[in-house]
């Protein structure tokens, strides 16, 4: 629909362009989806949503830092989205840059608007998965400890979630 607009207005937006950037996310053509919501920007800076889409592109596609500067651009746009700070804290985990990870996991809300009660628990349980395998061969004890905390959250967002969902 948003390349029949373009065809329609004889000219892209910034909106089609993000349309279409958010559809190649969907079908996971991760690459494909960069350009339009570059463009996306070019035609209207400082939007949230490309600005986060491009966090989860260049996420999926291994570029970590640049996802992080672009989450962080789109988190200072509207810092109480939770899938923007969701998202961030699993780039700082994959850079296994962890307690910075959980400082930002911790502001995913659990309740009201975008209220994700197990969401949050089940960060932090991935968070704590990822840095007891990372902490395994040098520091085994540790390792485990972390290791149980992690099973702790995963539990927990096993009880808050809808049934199905985790």
């Amino acid at each position: 629909e948003a390349l029949f607009l373009e065809g329609r207005y004889g000219r892209a937006t910034a909106r089609t362009r993000a349309t279409v950037g958010v559809a190649l996310l969907a079908m996971a053509r991760y690459e494909e989806a960069v350009a339009p919501l570059l463009e996306s920007l070019e035609l209207r800076p400082a939007r949230h949503g490309p600005l986060h889409n491009l966090g989860v592109a260049y996420r999926r596609l291994g570029s970590l830092e640049k996802a992080e500067d672009y989450l962080r651009q789109a988190a200072r746009l509207r810092p109480h989205f939770w899938n923007t700070t969701y998202t961030m804290a699993q780039v700082l985990r994959d850079r296994q840059k962890f307690d910075a990870a959980i400082e930002v996991a911790e502001l995913v809300p659990v309740e009201g608007p975008g209220g994700v009660g197990w969401k949050r628990p089940f960060l932090f349980g991935d968070i704590l998965q990822k840095q007891a395998l990372a902490r395994w061969d040098r520091q085994r004890d540790r390792a485990r400890k972390i290791a149980a905390r992690s099973v702790a959250y995963f539990d927990q967002a096993l009880a808050a979630a809808p049934k199905g969902r985790v």
